[in-house]
């Protein structure tokens, strides 16, 4: 209960279950398959990605993970990065929530990690934007581009970076192991 006074009229729907979470990974991951070619060539070609032609649906489907196992295999996975995987494909990104902040009985900011995991030999790419593009960088910065300001189906507001809101929102490189690092982006909505 809220409040003693709740007592009286209680209504589970003036509370959020947080039900969303459990689906918001799929409808970002939905999002970017819809609406962004240049992240599945970033994480599908070796070089020379952004001058490829976009993947067929068909073809970003088989990029992404549908179970925890063999996922070695995939680009595309909804679950957080240990130090000890093995990565078979060059570059992946992981799509997973990993805080929930209640404000009030209804609203509640969802953090979203996205783990951009690149193989240290696949990690210089020549691009439009530079001849000396870094894929993590380009991975992240794409995802950004892609989902900051967006409004996803079912969420209460936009995707946002704003370190006012999160003090752990924005984008900070990372050493996955010897063989791979990478950046960690957090981004936030509220659900």
């Amino acid at each position: 209960m809220y409040s003693p006074c709740d007592e009286n009229s209680y209504d589970k729907t003036a509370y959020n279950d947080y039900s969303l979470v459990r689906d918001l990974p799929t409808i970002i991951v939905n999002y970017l398959f819809n609406n962004s070619p240049d992240f599945w060539k970033l994480l599908k070609y070796s070089q020379n990605p952004l001058d490829k032609t976009d993947l067929t649906n068909e073809e970003k489907a088989k990029m992404i993970a549908k179970t925890s196992f063999n996922t070695e295999e995939y680009n595309v996975l909804f679950q957080k990065y240990t130090v000890d995987a093995v990565v078979k494909a060059k570059s992946q990104v992981r799509v997973f929530v990993d805080n929930i902040s209640s404000y009030g009985r209804t609203n509640a900011l969802a953090r979203i990690i996205f783990q951009v995991v690149v193989n240290n030999n696949e990690m210089m790419i020549k691009t439009p934007y530079s001849a000396h593009d870094k894929r993590d960088v380009a991975i992240m910065q794409t995802i950004v581009e892609t989902l900051n300001g967006v409004k996803l189906d079912k969420t209460k507001s936009q995707m946002f970076i704003n370190n006012e809101i999160d003090r752990f929102a924005g984008a900070a490189q990372v050493s996955y192991n010897n063989d791979y690092s990478g950046f960690q982006l957090t981004m936030d909505v509220w659900i």
